[in-house]
C-alpha cells in the first residue's frame, strides 16, 4: 500500500514562490540598469565629442578669421606686391601681439619661398616651401588649417595656418602663415573629461593633436573604427577598444567637419559599470540570504534596487546639467525628453510638451526665414549641423547652432535622434562689433593716411620753400600722431577684452598729472583751461591716468566752441578723490549719456560726425577708471556743457594752506 506523498505547507510554497519572483525580478532589475547606464554613458560621450567638436571648431576658425583681416591690408598688400618684405615686419609683430596664443608668424612670397619671419630666424629666409601641403591648400583657396607639422623624422607639437594674400585682381602676391602650439589650444572651457577616460582632438591623419584628461600618445589613431567614423563626417558613440587604451572603452566620436579632423570622448567601461558591477555581485549574495533569511533579505534587495535607481537619476543628471540645449526623440521625431537648457531657451516645459512632434513645438527659421522640419536636413547623413533661430514660446527668435545625430542600438538599429543647440547671441553680437570696429578702423585710418601720403608726394616731387615745407612736415606729423593715437586705443581695447591689463600702481601728484595733460591743450587752445584741482595724491598707474585725462580734456575741447572755457576740478570725497572735467559745449541727451561708455557709441548729430572719432575713447576710459577701483559717470551742467566726473583711490590728502587756514575750496564748476 502506498503511502501519500508528504504535503509541502502552503507558507513555503507561497515563500518559495515570492523568491523566485524576486529573484527574477532582481536579475531583469541589474541587466537592466547595466544597459541603461551604458546608454547613457555611450550618451553623454556622444555628447561631450560634439561639444569638443564645436569648441575646436570655434577657436581655429577665429585664427583664420584674425589671418584673414590682416591679409586685406592694402599696406601688406602694396608690401607684397613691391617685394618690399622688411616692410611686412611690424604687421607680424602685430598679429602676434594682439594674438598671443600665435607662436609664430610668416610670409611665403607667390612661389612659396620664405620671404618674412617673426620672431626672427635669418637662417630660415629663402627656403622653399612650396612642397608642404598648407602651401598648395591655402594658395588655392581661402585659408588652411594644416595638421601636426613634420619635422623630418619628428612631428612638432604645433598646427599651422595660412590663408592667401592676394592683390585688388584677385593674383596672388603672398601667403600669411601662422604657427599655433597645442599647449595654446583654448578648446577645454566648460568641458570636462570623463571619469578615467578623456577628450582627444584628432587630426586628419589620425594623429593626437590635444587632449583633456589623461594623455594621449604613441601610433596614429587612424585604423580605429570610431576615429575612422568621426574623420569621414560621422558622430555617434559604441563600444569597442581604442588604440593605445587598456580594455573595452565606452567612446563618443564626432568630426570637426570644417578642419577635417576628429573628436572622440572615451572612458572604461569597467569604470561606468563598477558600481552596477560591485551592486550585482551583492545582489547574489542577497539572492543566497533571501532563500534563508526571508524578510530581512527582502529588505536588503530593496535598499539596492533603490541604490540602481539613483544611479541611473544620477546618469541623467549629467545631461540634465549641461549648459547647451538638449533634445532627445524617438525614432518618428516625437519628443522624449528635453533638458532644462532647452525649456530656458524655448519657453517650453519638458512635461507640456512630451510625445509632440519636435516641428509643432520647437519652430525653427533658416537664414531666408523659412521653416525648417527637423529630420529633413539628416535624411542623407549621419549627423548634420545648422545655423536656424528659434522662435520661443513667447514669440522671441534666437540664434542657435544645431548638432543633430541619430541614436542606434548595439545593431546599429535607429532609437531615436539627440539634437544639441546652442545659443549663439553672443557669437552675432562679435560677428556685428568685428565688421563695426573694420568699418570703423578703416574709416578712420584713411584719413591720417590720406594726409601723410598727399603731403610726403608733395615734398618728394616739388621744390617747397622753408615754411610751406614745415607746414606740409607739421600735417604728416599730425597725421601720424593720430595714427598711433588709434592704435593705441585698440591696443588697450585688446588688453581690456583679453583681460591682459596690467597696473603699475604709484602715489601721484593729481595737480602735477593735470598740469602735464593740458600743456599740449594749451599749447594749441590757448588759456581757456581752469584748474581747480585740491592738494591729493591718489593711487594709480601713471600711464593709464594720462590716458583717461587726456581722453576727457580731448572730448571737451572737440566738442565745446573755440573760446569757451574747459574746468578740471578735483577735491577730495571720503577715501577717494573725485575728479572732474566742465565744458560749455554741445551737452547730451539721456538717452546718449545711457550709451556713451559703450564700445563703438557715436552719436548721431552733425556736430558729432564731423569731428569724427573711433567710440573707443570713453569705453577704454570707463574700463581704466574701474580697474583703479573706481567709478565714471556724466552730468548735464545748467546752462549747457557737460560735466564728466570720476574717482580715484587717494594715496594721501594735503590741504592746501588756505583751505588750513579756514578758506572754504573754490566751488566745482564754472567762476
Amino acid at each position: 500500500m502506498f503511502k501519500p506523498a508528504p504535503r509541502i505547507p502552503a507558507g513555503l510554497l507561497v515563500i518559495a514562490i515570492a523568491v523566485t519572483i524576486g529573484a527574477a525580478a532582481l536579475v531583469w532589475t541589474v541587466l537592466e540598469s547595466r544597459q541603461a547606464v551604458r546608454k547613457e554613458v555611450l550618451q553623454g560621450h556622444a555628447l561631450e565629442s560634439q561639444l569638443a567638436a564645436g569648441a575646436v571648431a570655434a577657436e581655429l576658425t577665429g585664427d583664420l578669421t584674425a589671418l584673414r583681416q590682416l591679409s586685406k591690408r592694402r599696406l601688406l598688400i602694396q608690401a607684397a606686391l613691391e617685394e618690399n618684405w622688411p616692410g611686412t615686419d611690424y604687421h607680424l609683430q602685430d598679429l602676434l601681439s594682439v594674438n598671443p596664443e600665435f607662436g609664430s608668424a610668416a610670409i611665403l612670397d607667390a612661389s612659396g619661398k620664405l620671404r618674412a619671419l617673426h620672431p626672427p630666424d635669418p637662417a630660415l629666409l629663402g627656403e622653399d616651401f612650396s612642397q608642404h601641403q598648407h602651401y598648395a591648400e591655402a594658395s588655392s583657396g581661402t585659408g588652411y588649417v594644416s595638421d601636426l607639422l613634420d619635422r623630418g623624422d619628428a612631428v612638432a607639437s604645433e598646427v599651422a595656418v595660412a590663408v592667401p594674400i592676394r592683390a585688388e585682381w584677385g593674383e596672388l602676391v603672398g601667403l600669411l602663415i601662422v604657427t599655433i602650439p597645442i599647449d595654446q589650444f583654448d578648446f577645454s572651457a566648460d568641458l570636462m573629461s570623463p571619469q578615467g577616460g578623456s577628450i582627444i582632438v584628432i587630426d586628419r591623419q589620425g594623429r593626437p593633436v590635444a587632449s583633456i584628461g589623461e594623455t594621449m600618445t604613441g601610433p596614429s589613431l587612424a585604423q580605429s573604427r570610431v576615429v575612422k567614423k568621426a574623420l569621414q563626417g560621422e558622430s555617434g558613440a559604441e563600444e569597442g577598444r581604442l588604440p593605445g587604451r587598456d580594455g573595452t572603452r565606452l567612446v563618443g566620436f564626432a568630426p570637426v567637419e570644417e578642419l577635417g579632423w576628429g573628436v572622440v570622448a572615451e572612458s572604461p567601461s569597467r569604470v561606468a559599470l563598477a558600481q552596477v558591477s560591485a551592486l550585482t555581485w551583492r545582489l547574489v549574495g542577497v539572492l543566497g540570504l533571501t532563500l534563508l533569511g526571508g524578510l530581512a533579505a527582502g529588505i536588503s534587495t530593496i535598499r539596492l534596487v533603490r541604490r540602481l535607481d539613483r544611479l541611473r537619476r544620477e546618469s541623467s543628471a549629467i545631461v540634465t546639467s549641461m549648459g547647451d540645449a538638449i533634445l532627445i526623440t524617438d525614432s518618428d521625431w516625437h519628443i522624449m525628453w528635453a533638458n532644462p537648457a532647452l525649456e530656458a531657451l524655448s519657453g517650453w516645459r519638458a512635461e507640456e510638451v512630451r510625445d509632440r512632434l519636435t516641428h509643432d513645438v520647437y519652430r525653427t527659421f533658416d537664414e531666408r526665414g523659412e521653416q525648417v522640419v527637423f529630420g529633413s536636413e539628416i535624411a542623407d547623413s549621419p549627423t548634420a549641423k545648422g545655423r536656424l533661430t528659434l522662435e520661443s514660446r513667447d514669440g522671441n527668435r534666437v540664434p542657435i547652432q544645431t548638432t543633430t545625430a541619430p541614436i542606434l542600438d548595439e545593431k546599429g538599429n535607429r532609437l531615436g535622434y539627440v539634437v544639441v543647440g546652442r545659443d549663439v547671441s553672443r557669437e552675432r553680437e562679435i560677428d556685428a562689433l568685428k565688421s563695426a570696429l573694420v568699418s570703423t578702423v578703416s574709416h578712420e585710418l584713411r584719413t591720417p593716411l590720406t594726409m601723410i601720403q598727399g603731403f610726403s608726394e608733395l615734398l618728394l616731387r616739388r621744390e617747397l620753400d622753408e615754411e610751406r615745407s614745415r607746414k606740409a612736415a607739421t600735417e604728416i606729423n599730425v597725421s601720424a600722431e593720430r595714427l598711433s593715437r588709434l592704435i593705441d586705443d585698440l591696443l588697450s581695447v585688446s588688453r581690456i577684452e583679453s583681460g591682459r591689463m596690467e597696473l603699475d600702481l604709484a602715489a601721484l601728484d593729481l595737480r602735477e598729472m593735470v598740469e602735464e595733460v593740458i600743456r599740449p591743450f594749451s599749447a594749441r587752445e590757448g588759456s581757456r583751461f581752469q584748474i581747480k584741482v585740491d592738494d591729493l595724491e591718489v593711487r594709480a598707474d601713471k600711464d593709464r591716468m594720462m590716458q583717461i585725462l587726456t581722453n576727457l580734456v580731448s572730448n571737451a575741447v572737440k566738442y565745446s566752441e573755440a573760446d569757451s572755457p574747459v574746468v578740471i576740478t578735483a577735491h577730495a570725497s571720503g577715501a577717494s578723490a573725485e575728479i572732474a572735467v566742465i565744458d560749455r559745449g554741445i551737452g547730451m541727451s539721456q538717452a546718449e549719456m545711457t550709451s556713451a561708455f559703450e564700445m563703438f557709441s557715436r552719436v548721431d548729430r552733425p556736430e558729432v560726425k564731423n569731428v569724427g572719432g573711433t567710440g573707443l575713447g570713453l569705453y577704454i576710459t570707463r574700463s581704466l577708471v574701474e580697474a583703479h577701483g573706481g567709478q565714471i559717470w556724466i552730468e548735464n551742467q545748467p546752462g549747457g556743457g557737460t560735466r564728466f566726473a570720476f574717482t580715484l583711490p587717494l594715496a594721501s590728502t594735503r590741504p592746501k594752506a588756505k583751505e588750513m587756514a579756514g578758506e572754504a575750496p573754490a566751488e566745482r564748476g564754472f567762476e
